[in-house]
């Protein structure tokens, strides 16, 4: 409207110009009109001065509004007063249109200093870095924790912890590691993640730090006082029958007054008493040595050997492997039709343990089952594949979901309850993922998350 407004008095405005020069022209075939071209003349450079500060005057003020909008100067205002009325209306848009982007950059400025008070206050540590390493954002959490000054570059940094500013970098992205690192001789434990997008034009890597000593300890007092608890029952369990058939046989040995018997005053149901019970010593202490060993075997994980593993060449061949206590449990198995080339990069004999424990426990789960069956599913992702396998058995009790990663517990009457913890440290060297879900009566399913090759 503002511009129509400004175009039509312009228009006007160059016409009666023409008109004027027409005049002036036609003045010149009329002799008798002597001074008239004279006073047309001094209108038209009247009327070509006024278009000219007209158009001026309206250059001018544009150049003005728009260097105020480029350089962010909102104190720049045009007078309403004493002025055409074309020109008054397009000083009232120029006025209303830098009021409303002065709004919008002060919203986005209030904005900014609300994102960058949480970024600076929230107890997580936030690095951003750009293609060329240099820092775009870092806050004062991740300075503390890394131990790191307010430089523009990654390269310029040089601390003691320079090890773990290398390991940030090797992060792929959506990737999370737990660093141990030492700064002026205190151990902090970090967990860091990166999340890797574009901006614009520019390639991001955000790195979010966070210190979890506290909840790490935490967990592992949990931890600890579980695996307490299940060691002082196991022990017990086996050392009160052991002191309890010593105690027995130094009364049977020893008469009233302290003394050993004779070997003249010992019955033969005596004799036999002594050996059944020390058949009893030897019985408990293996069943306690095998116990220290399966310990040990939870405390001694081997080094991983990786190297590319076809997936579904690997489970068919724990299927075959297992083949006759399938068929003689009656157990039929299905495997997905995915193609053959899911690949996961990992250690294949120690990998091939825990599924044949995992399928060893679906095999147990199915005893007395009718139409006993497991599946095996693949679900392959951007960088995770997901080794899942299903049985229809008498699943797991939802109280002990929980539980059944804990060292030494089981529940199976004759488990070691070695199995599923073992295994659960295997996955974890390989920086994978172990889960299990259960219904009841219905079914169970162990979910196995590895990391694509």
């Amino acid at each position: 409207m503002v511009l129509n407004r400004f175009l039509l008095w312009l228009t006007i405005r160059t016409c009666l110009l023409l008109a004027t020069l027409v005049a002036i022209a036609y003045s010149f075939t009329q002799f008798e009109l002597i001074y008239t071209p004279l006073v047309l003349a001094v209108v038209a450079i009247f009327q070509i001065s006024d278009l000219w500060r007209f158009i001026r005057r309206t250059n001018d003020n544009l150049t003005r509004f728009l260097q105020a909008i480029e350089t962010r100067d909102f104190t720049v205002g045009f007078r309403q007063d004493k002025i055409d009325p074309s020109e008054k209306r397009l000083h009232k848009a120029f006025d209303l249109i830098l009021n409303t982007i002065q709004a919008s950059e002060l919203s986005r400025q209030a904005q900014y200093l609300y994102l960058q008070g949480i970024v600076e206050h929230i107890p997580t540590g936030i690095i951003a870095i750009n293609e060329r390493e240099h820092i775009d954002l870092i806050n004062p959490e991740a300075q503390t924790l890394l131990d790191i000054p307010n430089v523009a570059n990654w390269k310029n940094l040089k601390t003691e912890n320079s090890e773990a500013l290398t390991k940030l970098l090797q992060l792929s992205h959506g990737e999370s590691r737990l660093l141990e690192i030492t700064i002026n001789g205190n151990k902090k434990y970090l967990s860091v993640s990166l999340y890797a997008f574009k901006l614009i034009d520019k390639s991001i890597r955000l790195f979010t730090i966070k210190d979890i000593a506290n909840e790490i300890d935490q967990k592992e007092l949990e931890a600890w006082i579980k695996l307490t608890r299940v060691l002082t029952h196991e022990i017990m369990n086996s050392v009160t029958p052991l002191l309890s058939l010593t105690e027995t046989m130094i009364m049977v040995l020893k008469q009233p007054n302290g003394k050993a018997k004779k070997v003249a005053d010992l019955t033969d149901e005596t004799i036999r008493d002594m050996v059944e019970s020390l058949e009893t010593i030897q019985l408990r202490s293996k069943g306690l040595l095998q116990f220290v060993e399966d310990y040990r075997k939870f405390t001694r994980v081997p080094e991983l050997q990786p190297t590319p593993i076809e997936v579904k060449s690997m489970i068919s061949s724990i299927n075959l492997l297992m083949a006759s206590e399938l068929q003689k449990a009656g157990i039929q198995v299905q495997m997905p039709e995915q193609s053959t080339d899911l690949t996961i990069q990992g250690d294949r004999k120690l990998l091939e343990q825990v599924f044949i424990n995992l399928l060893t426990n679906a095999i147990h789960a199915l005893e007395g089952s009718d139409d006993p069956l497991i599946t095996w599913r693949f679900e392959p992702g951007d960088r995770w594949i997901d080794i899942a396998i299903k049985d229809n058995g008498s699943g797991i009790d939802a109280n002990k979901l929980e539980q059944i990663f804990i060292p030494f517990f089981s529940t199976k009457k004759d488990g070691s309850g070695i199995g599923l913890s073992l295994s659960r440290q295997i996955i974890y060297r390989h920086k994978g993922r172990i889960h299990v879900y259960s219904e009841k009566g219905v079914f169970t399913e162990m979910v196995v998350r590895l990391p694509v090759g």
